[in-house]
């Protein structure tokens, strides 16, 4: 009995929760490029991007649009959380090395974010906003094509013309009789072109006087650590990768777990820290707008401490 009275009062909470259609897109705003549309179960799905041209070093921003294409409301549940879809990327470039497809790996935590429950009335359409230059967790893109040999996860994907598609399935915690669309359903391809770089813009490496900036801003924090037992008190994130792991993997996770920053984040600086622990080491990171230090240290075969510091980084003139 206590289990029906809880699916009906999550059930007039739904329904509270209702999504106004948007006005119509006129000409002057209509998106750059739009899927064809996958009809399933009475919703309409196509896939909208406004920059089908990225610059070497971003990634890809679309939105997913559902249209109401039957004569009742519909029940999206969870709606928001993209990354528990199926993203693949595959490069149609004819010669491409590594075609894919690509398939987006996003480190998502359980329950970070709240639920996101949206009804669309008959003909209303909900668009769902992806941004993976401002992801809600940190990703990697893993090789999921035929291989004769292991290829890494990367970071960005590589310079190329790629058709993208998303299979989506939505949660159905109550059962029949709410008119919950589950799916699933797997779009039709949108493209993407992602630019090469500047062959005449070469990567600038730090000058001497920038590195110095950087050691300073480190040795800011580390000058104020006391030795391994001590600085070591309070909580740390639980990260599980082995004790061989790149610095930049480490990284990447306790940025990951850390739920009150960015995930947007940049490497300035890593430095050994043997003298506090063996085997530590010291991060420069820029995160959003934040400059941070993260220490970290393996603490067995698959563990890892970390934590992040607030710092001051002062560039030199003109940088």
């Amino acid at each position: 009995m206590s289990k029906w009275i809880c699916a009906l009062f999550m059930l007039t909470v739904f329904q509270s929760l209702t999504w106004a259609a948007p006005a119509a897109t006129s000409p002057a705003t209509r998106p750059a490029a739009i899927s064809k549309p996958v009809v399933k179960d009475g919703v309409s799905i196509s896939v909208l991007t406004d920059r089908p041209m990225i610059a070497a070093g971003e990634q890809p921003e679309c939105a997913v649009r559902f249209l109401n294409t039957s004569k009742d409301y519909i029940n999206l549940y969870d709606v928001d959380a993209f990354w528990d879809w199926t993203f693949e990327f595959t490069n149609v470039e004819k010669g491409a090395a590594q075609p894919g497809p690509w398939r987006l790996k996003m480190d998502s935590i359980p329950h970070r974010y709240p639920l996101a429950h949206k009804q669309i009335k008959a003909g209303e359409s909900l668009d769902v906003a992806i941004n993976l230059n401002d992801p809600p967790f940190t990703f990697v893109y893993e090789y999921a094509g035929p291989m004769r040999r292991t290829i890494m996860p990367v970071r960005h994907l590589s310079p190329g013309t790629y058709e993208m598609r998303i299979t989506i399935g939505l949660k159905n915690p109550f059962g029949a009789g709410y008119h919950l669309w589950e799916g699933p359903a797997t779009t039709e391809p949108i493209e993407f072109t992602i630019a090469k770089a500047d062959p005449k813009a070469k990567e600038v490496e730090p000058s001497a006087e920038e590195i110095s900036a950087y050691d300073a801003a480190i040795k800011h924090v580390t000058e104020k650590l006391q030795p391994f037992g001590l600085w070591m008190n309070g909580m740390s994130p639980d990260i599980k990768l082995p004790k061989n792991a790149e610095a930049e993997d480490v990284i990447a996770a306790a940025v990951n777990m850390n739920s009150s920053m960015k995930k947007v984040y940049r490497i300035l600086r890593v430095e050994p820290l043997d003298q506090l622990q063996k085997g530590a080491s010291a991060g420069l990171v820029r995160v959003g707008k934040e400059v941070k230090v993260v220490i970290f240290f393996p603490t067995g075969e698959t563990g890892w401490w970390t934590r992040f510091y607030d710092t001051e980084l002062v560039m030199p003139a003109g940088k």
